[in-house]
């Protein structure tokens, strides 16, 4: 099967995956500083992301609600009467508030999207809606209880993508690199062993609540306590 070959739902994630070698170029047209910083961004992350809990729950909320407003265009063909891209933006921003403000609700998101999707191919009595909706609840619960995993492999995909774009935006026009970009599916599978192995290295010390100190005030819990003289 073709990148371009899956329809409804799973259309702009097919079309992302066929516009990467578009991508790969552009990225060769960028300066050699900007180079290095999507290097040294994407090695930060794909090594640490995971530790940082409000940035990676804002950025990773805004790329879970913009990929959710993509599918919801697909689904909607125009019928919600907001355009496409709008209502991708629209998603974005207020996943990236909704993680930011309270960054467990990026890890539901992450596990509900990919329920969503896969429970609109299997209706509850007849209905797709009822099918997504079991599968947001599904998949978001089990995000939920597999938080570590899920902050480590988001911070990692994010991280090899970064290190990806640096590279291709450095050393783009080599011919390793341009045969990589010819090839999306094998470009993907790259990225793919790049997250593993950086969600393996992250996972044991990802998702860590903040504690004292750390950033912020401790929770109402944790306040320390001053004896009163009588």
């Amino acid at each position: 099967m073709t990148p371009g070959a899956l329809s409804g739902p799973w259309a702009p994630f097919a079309d992302a995956l066929r516009r990467l070698p578009d991508a790969a170029e552009s990225l060769r047209e960028l300066p050699w500083p900007a180079a290095v910083a999507l290097l040294a961004a994407g090695a930060v992350t794909l090594a640490a992301g995971a530790r940082a809990r409000r940035p990676l729950a804002a950025v990773g909320g805004a790329i879970v609600g913009a990929a959710a407003g993509a599918a919801a265009a697909a689904v909607l063909e125009g019928r919600g009467g907001i355009p496409p891209l709008a209502l991708t933006a629209l998603a974005a921003a207020a996943g990236a508030l909704a993680g930011g403000l309270f960054p467990p609700a990026f890890i539901f998101g992450a596990g509900a999207l990919p329920g969503a999707l896969v429970g609109l191919a299997f209706p509850v009595q007849g209905h797709t809606a009822l099918g997504a909706l079991a599968g947001v609840a599904l998949g978001g619960a089990a995000a939920v209880l597999l938080a570590r995993w899920v902050a480590a492999i988001s911070a990692a995909g994010l991280g090899a993508a970064l290190v990806a774009a640096g590279l291709f935006a450095a050393f783009g026009r080599s011919e390793p690199l341009l045969a990589l970009a010819s090839h999306p599916l094998a470009l993907a599978g790259v990225l793919a062993v790049l997250t593993v192995a950086g969600a393996a290295f992250q996972h044991p010390s990802a998702w860590a609540p903040p504690v004292h100190g750390a950033g912020g005030e401790p929770p109402p819990d944790e306040a320390p306590t001053v004896a009163q003289p009588p």
